[in-house]
């Protein structure tokens, strides 16, 4: 008798008889967990295709929560699948379930620079929040959300987060509309245990005029992150340096 371990295998294996085989023999399995996840998942996570397709046909559950919480979508999303983001969609998953650390699958795609998977999202129901809209880069439509929601800084769930995702999507713009607002701890650690300045540094690509709007705000380029490691420092390792020239 097959077991939903043997099904995994096969899924990861890409061998499409097997998985047909033992979901034909074993409809119980679509619904079936292995630790967290369901068939579903997993096959998302393998990129198997033709099990999705299966897995979908027969019943299985869009919205089921696998490691961390994740839907199908954060699955999806997290690996870049445009065309299973779309086939979700189609059977009705739904955009807006967030993973146990208060992620949605639109933020996540946002964070993970695809554009075009967030634009399906929003299509299907999801809402643009402020966190979304500063990670896209995407200002007038970040500055009419605080325009309409003032409180909308300090009710985001990762609101530290916010002046990263801004300097990630290297907008100077939309980091300056932060950094405007009193809300906003130009030396707060975000998730990532970095303070904002650390971010900016760390890339060759980001532009000189976040990094001066960031110390012009009063950010310290001696606060070390959580592992002891300061701007400066981090600049000199990485060749940035030249980021705290004047222009």
């Amino acid at each position: 008798m097959k077991t939903i371990a043997d099904l995994i295998d096969a899924i990861d294996a890409q061998d499409a008889d097997v998985v047909a085989e033992t979901l034909r023999n074993h409809p119980d399995l679509v619904s079936a967990r292995i630790g967290d996840e369901q068939p579903l998942h997993c096959a998302i996570r393998a990129q198997n295709r033709e099990a999705i397709r299966l897995l979908l046909r027969l019943g299985a559950d869009v919205d089921s929560q696998g490691n961390s919480g994740e839907s199908p979508l954060h699955y999806a999303v997290r690996t870049r699948q445009i065309d299973i983001v779309d086939s979700l969609l189609h059977a009705s998953a739904n955009p807006t379930l967030l993973n146990e650390t208060g992620i949605s699958p639109l933020l996540l795609a946002a964070r993970s620079g695809e554009p075009d998977i967030a634009d399906r999202l929003l299509l299907a129901g999801a809402s643009l929040d402020l966190h979304s809209a500063v990670a896209l880069g995407r200002f007038d439509q970040a500055k009419a959300i605080l325009a309409a929601h003032p409180d909308a800084i300090p009710n985001t769930l990762h609101k530290n987060d916010l002046l990263p995702d801004a300097i990630y999507a290297n907008c100077p713009d939309l980091v300056e509309l932060l950094l405007d607002s009193p809300d906003i701890d130009v030396n707060s650690f975000g998730l990532s245990g970095e303070p904002p300045l650390l971010v900016a540094v760390g890339s060759s690509n980001t532009k000189k005029s976040i990094v001066r709007l960031l110390l012009q705000h009063g950010a310290d380029p001696k606060r070390p992150d959580r592992n002891g490691l300061t701007a400066l420092a981090r600049a000199k390792r990485v060749g940035t340096l030249h980021l705290f020239d004047e222009p």
